[in-house]
């Protein structure tokens, strides 16, 4: 910042708007007592108080300013004599614009960048309008400095108006930031804290109450965005990322509305988060989650293919085993739904029939199958048998025609020698390299493809196999004790890094880690997959990505019958089809 004694200054023309200004050159010092007033500095304009340019300043567009601005309505907080302060400089500028010579001066100073010297008891409301007009950065730039001229000379109050200024400065540029193409969130959030902490700092929580709760409310809705824009950086900002995930947790899970960001569509939210997490981010996300916190279909499948890809770069066969059974509940609940879809269907149609009337019927929804994804997870764990018969490939489904003639086909192209093994692992290595890696941030980096050959080729995946066929049971175990250390660990590197509270400006208080060490010691990893399952047995939802059946009298009507699910799990079981046509 700039002072009177090192940059060129104007002449203190900030006085009562009841001095004349001619009369300046004849008054005696002693009796005006702002010349007594330490000054400071600063780059003021009254073409900007005034919202007027030199061109267009004319006495008829001064006038008209001046009332709007004499009579625009404040934020709550600043003093009486800021106020009065603000007035006298508002009469004053419509005088230095008014008269001709005074005008050119001012206008002189202006272009030349000079800065103006103004009273310690004028700072407040010089700084007031300075921010009205737009100079946002200036008054946060001089703030300091007028602080520190106010400190022992200034009415009281002085300093919590030039606070009240500088935190308005801020909120300012934090609304420029969160307008910006591309919003620019994390930036906007920290201005906003800003204001906020120097406001306590200075005054307490109780001034300026109003300003302080729209603060705090903004914080707390521009979380969630704040979040994903931690979340998206590059993979190599591993603070960054890694304080997004731990204040995302907060989001989801952290308590009421009044606590966190507020979420109008949480499933769309988990959605757009996945898009910018790893594979590992989604799989950690899906097992530390509380288990009154039931997930929909879409992320349990996410989190299921992210169980695949994860036990495949670390591997980890103990996670694909965790993944097919979540494959395998999640199918059975949408052979589940889609059968009472259909009795619903068969019953509005007789009804409509003996009525002798024609409804426009939808199709009869089919629960379409995750058999390629549960197979994928079968042929990584060495069970060649159990896979062929998850797509319909044995002998006896063959003759009934139960394979998909996409996926038939497929294998028996890739089985050269006739072992139907080497086109198994060739529907393996598809899916893996068009659907399931392509899916995840850090599987979009895998160089080369993941390929079954390469898979078996390690040690411990060969380790792995031989013990399942020996022993299943035990296998099972030892996953739930390593998916337990892992929780373990992980809630070890929460307490230590919430000692400091959430960076993330609204979600300041952080997470009471401690208080649900409890609740992470009894979390059971498949609870919110069997909360949905339970939830959702008979709620007529074909699970899946598949049509839903909303309910026979909306058939009947002949209105749309089935609405489509989650479009992460449909997509990807679509494509999980189309890989092989």
């Amino acid at each position: 910042s700039s002072s009177s004694s090192s940059s060129p200054a104007a002449t203190p023309i900030f006085v009562s708007a009841a001095v004349e200004v001619d009369e300046r050159e004849d008054a005696d010092a002693s009796d005006l007592d702002v010349f007594d007033e330490p000054t400071v500095s600063i780059p003021i304009s009254f073409f900007s108080i005034l919202n007027v340019t030199p061109a267009r300043a004319s006495p008829a567009a001064i006038e008209a300013a001046y009332a709007g601005v004499i009579n625009r309505e404040l934020v709550d907080g600043f003093s009486d004599g800021c106020l009065a302060a603000r007035a006298d400089l508002v009469d004053a500028a419509a005088q230095v614009l008014s008269d001709p010579d005074l005008r050119r001066e001012h206008e002189d100073d202006v272009k030349n960048g000079r800065l103006t010297p103004v009273p310690a008891s004028q700072l407040g409301g010089a700084l007031a309008l300075m921010q009205e007009a737009g100079e946002h950065e200036s008054v946060i730039e001089y703030a300091p400095e007028c602080l520190a001229a106010v400190s022992t000379s200034a009415p009281k109050g002085a300093r919590r108006d030039i606070t009240l200024s500088a935190a308005l400065a801020h909120c300012e540029l934090s609304h420029d930031a969160f307008t910006a193409m591309p919003p620019r969130v994390g930036e906007g959030c920290e201005l906003l804290d800003i204001a906020s902490s120097i406001l306590v700092a200075e005054a307490g929580p109780g001034f300026s109450e109003e300003l302080q709760e729209t603060i705090n409310r903004t914080l707390q809705e521009m979380a969630p965005a704040y979040v994903i824009e931690l979340l998206s950086m590059p993979l190599e900002a591993e603070k960054e990322r890694k304080e997004g995930s731990r204040a995302l947790r907060q989001i989801l899970w952290g308590g009421s509305g009044d606590d966190v960001g507020s979420l109008n569509d949480r499933d769309a939210y988990v959605r757009e988060v996945h898009r910018h997490l790893t594979s590992e981010e989604i799989v950690d996300l899906f097992l530390d989650a509380p288990s009154d916190s039931p997930a929909d279909v879409d992320e349990i499948y996410n989190a299921a293919m992210a169980h695949v890809v994860c036990g495949y770069t670390q591997h980890r066969p103990s996670l694909l085993m965790d993944a097919d059974e979540m494959f395998a509940q999640l199918e059975d609940a949408a052979w589940v739904a889609a059968n009472e879809a259909r009795d619903q269907y068969a019953t509005m149609a007789a009804a409509a029939a003996r009525a002798g009337a024609s409804p426009n019927f939808a199709q009869q929804p089919q629960a379409e199958q995750v058999t390629v994804e549960r197979a994928v997870c079968q042929i990584l764990m060495g069970r060649i048998e159990d896979a062929a018969y998850t797509l319909g490939l044995t002998q006896e489904q063959l003759a009934y025609g139960m394979a998909d003639p996409r996926v038939e086909r497929f294998v028996a192209d890739n089985s050269p020698s006739g072992d139907m093994t080497e086109g198994l692992c060739a529907v393996a290595d598809r899916w893996l390299a068009d659907v399931a890696f392509p899916s995840f941030r850090d599987g979009a980096r895998i160089d080369p493809p993941p390929t079954t050959y390469e898979w078996f080729e390690t040690p411990k995946v060969q380790r792995f196999c031989t013990r399942y066929d020996m022993n299943p049971g035990a296998l099972k175990i030892a996953a739930g004790v390593e998916n337990f250390g892992r929780g373990f660990g992980k809630l070890l590197e929460g307490v230590a890094s919430s000692v400091g509270g959430s960076s993330v400006p609204g979600l300041r208080a952080g997470t009471d880690t401690l208080a649900d060490a409890d609740q992470v010691f009894s979390l059971k990893p498949k609870s919110r997959l069997m909360q949905y399952l339970v939830t959702n047995r008979r709620a007529g939802t074909a699970a899946v990505g598949v049509g839903v059946a909303v309910g026979g009298a909306l058939i009947a009507a002949g209105a749309v019958s089935y609405v489509q699910g989650g479009t992460t799990a449909h997509s990807a079981v679509a494509s999980s089809s189309s890989s092989f046509a």
